[in-house]
């Protein structure tokens, strides 16, 4: 009897020792500052939500989610604790608000070879919206962050920018080149639905408008789009300028709510014609 007493004694302190010697599991890093909930102690909210309401990180007190472009907290609760074990991960910034979505990005400086890992709240829906009140917005996020604490608010009238006519952007400055040299006259414009852009150069008597690029070799046109969504830009290339190349060159853009235009002078002067 002794022996089986001493035998299961044995057996209990080698089980300890074992269960000793096991690693803690991990801090959960969303929750392990967070205490006892207790709703009737969290602070009450004054200001308006831009992007509604949501719970903090410890899932007790209602505070304002976080607005479109904002540093956010990744909700990491499932995943591989292995495999985020970064300071960037403690919890500081909130969760993000209605329709937007947590996420990762790399912010990457080549000069010094560093990778930097951060997160923002990035809208669910990509494409512009127009709303009752005319205007276009980025997105839906966009609208509803405007429209929040609004007395008179709008709805989303369609999931498609407000029609818009034309509108030029940014375009080249009248300049004074050499003969023989070659030059690039642009046009940036916007407008919904997107317009469409052609040149026209006027000579300098003006008595004579010729559509662009025509049957001149020494002239060519270039479109793309961009920079931005709903804009185009246009470049009028001219080689080996001469001075009957002087006059008036009109960047003319135009969609079904109208036209606009934008006048470049170009003087071309000295050298040897060919």
């Amino acid at each position: 009897m002794r022996k089986f007493v001493f035998f299961s004694l044995l057996l209990v302190v080698y089980h300890c020792s074992i269960d000793a010697r096991k690693p803690n599991p991990p801090p959960n890093p969303i929750f392990n500052d967070c205490s006892q909930c207790k709703p009737e102690l969290c602070p009450q909210l004054t200001e308006v939500c831009k992007s509604g309401q949501v719970k903090d990180q410890c899932d007790c007190c209602t505070v304002c989610g976080k607005n479109e472009g904002e540093p956010c907290d990744v909700d990491i609760v499932n995943d591989d604790r292995q495999t985020h074990q970064k300071p960037f991960y403690t919890p500081h910034h909130g969760r993000c608000g209605n329709s937007l979505q947590c996420t990762l990005q790399k912010d990457e400086d080549s000069a010094n070879n560093v990778v930097t890992d951060y997160a923002v709240c990035i809208c669910q829906f990509k494409n512009a919206v127009c709303g009752e009140d005319g205007k276009t917005y980025r997105n839906k996020c966009h609208f509803d962050e405007t429209m929040a604490g609004r007395s008179e608010r709008f709805r989303i009238a369609r999931d498609e920018p407000c029609d818009e006519a034309p509108k030029i952007m940014t375009s080249s400055q009248s300049a004074r080149e050499k003969s023989g040299s070659d030059t690039i006259l642009s046009c940036e414009v916007s407008g919904y639905p997107t317009p469409k852009i052609e040149w026209k150069f006027t000579t300098e008597d003006r008595q004579k408008t010729i559509t662009l690029p025509s049957d001149h070799t020494s002239k060519s046109v270039q479109v793309r789009g961009g920079p931005d969504h709903y804009q185009v830009t246009s470049w009028l290339q001219i080689t080996n300028l001469q001075t009957t190349d002087s006059g008036v060159y009109t960047c003319v853009a135009k969609n079904k709510l109208g036209k606009i235009t934008s006048e470049i002078y170009l003087t071309v002067t000295g050298g040897r014609e060919l």
